[in-house]
């Protein structure tokens, strides 16, 4: 009898971890998938494979030489393949769709687009906003990477790796009556507050908005735009302050000032996470560009030191 090669990956693995259910995780599949498998190998074979022992699942006398002769002639065969599939980016012609936070996409997109483009100049790269449609747009494969601040909740088939950390401050305009000392739990009722507004992200539910309710405080909501533009305009203008990035504020003129968020706030910061499935997140592409995006932003992170910058840009 014929025995169809698809059935040689889940076999490698059940040998390997002696376990339906391990196989399942690390195949990405179901439980009863790999139980058929299972049954169909037991049948080809003639032999049980997998046997209880006195110290748990053991392989049987058969499945231990299938062990020891199929495991190199997978690693060959997976070598093999990998280089018919290797990856080269200044060859690749191929389009990446990038779905990530505009808050992050506004400090983050002018510094790796220039590094993308001299890596792989015939590669294209589509930056969309994220929404509450990502996900499933990673999941389908119309969407190869998200960014986003952690945590968030996805299924257990998505892999969240965290590539850097966010810290907030308040932007306001120079000469503004707030600029030498940390804008504390008070101020958030004394200040007008100007909400640069993120579709599926605080458009519902502002960053701090536990730490209102937890003082009790009514935050002065005076302006909410999605247009940073118009927001940065009014600071100008006015004595409203915007809470908003720090790496952001780093791009911003000196018509600006930054105010540190009070260290009473912990979102002060928030983690960056980059989300695949898990699936394709050991593709050459997704590692190649994982590694770009994570290097640029610990690149960024390093040229804006978080206790230098806010001291130096308020002296």
């Amino acid at each position: 009898m014929s025995l169809d090669l698809n059935l040689l990956k889940t076999l490698t693995v059940l040998l390997k971890v002696k376990s339906v259910t391990l196989t399942a995780e690390h195949l990405n599949t179901s439980q009863p998938n790999v139980s058929r498998t299972l049954k169909k190998l037991k049948e080809h074979f003639n032999d049980r494979l997998i046997v209880k022992g006195s110290y748990g699942l053991e392989l049987t006398e058969k499945a231990y030489n299938l062990e020891k002769k199929l495991l190199p002639l997978m690693n060959e065969l997976k070598s093999l393949l990998n280089e018919e599939k290797l990856f080269v980016p200044m060859k690749c012609k191929e389009k990446v769709v990038i779905s990530l936070n505009s808050n992050i996409a506004h400090w983050l997109i002018p510094v790796l687009s220039p590094i993308l483009s001299k890596e792989a100049p015939g590669m294209k790269f589509i930056y969309k906003d994220w929404t509450k449609t990502s996900k499933n747009e990673i999941e389908e494969g119309s969407v190869h990477m998200g960014l986003n601040y952690s945590p968030l909740e996805l299924p257990k088939h998505f892999r969240q790796k965290v590539c850097g950390t966010e810290y907030f401050v308040g932007v306001c305009r120079h000469d503004h009556p707030k600029c030498d000392t940390p804008f504390t739990v008070n101020d958030l009722a004394t200040y007008p507050l100007a909400i640069h507004e993120i579709i599926d992200f605080n458009d519902k539910t502002l960053l701090m908005d536990e730490y209102y309710k937890k003082f009790k405080i009514k935050p002065n909501i005076q302006l909410r735009s999605t247009h940073l533009s118009l927001i940065l305009h009014s600071l100008s203008q006015t004595d409203m302050v915007l809470p908003t990035s720090m790496y952001l504020s780093k791009t911003l003129n000196n018509d600006f000032r930054v105010v540190e968020i009070d260290k009473s706030f912990h979102e002060r910061h928030k983690e960056i996470t980059m989300i695949s499935r898990v699936k394709g997140c050991n593709s050459p592409m997704y590692i190649w560009l994982s590694n770009l995006i994570t290097d640029a932003i610990k690149t960024i992170e390093k040229n804006t030191n978080h206790s230098d910058f806010v001291a130096k840009i308020s002296s």
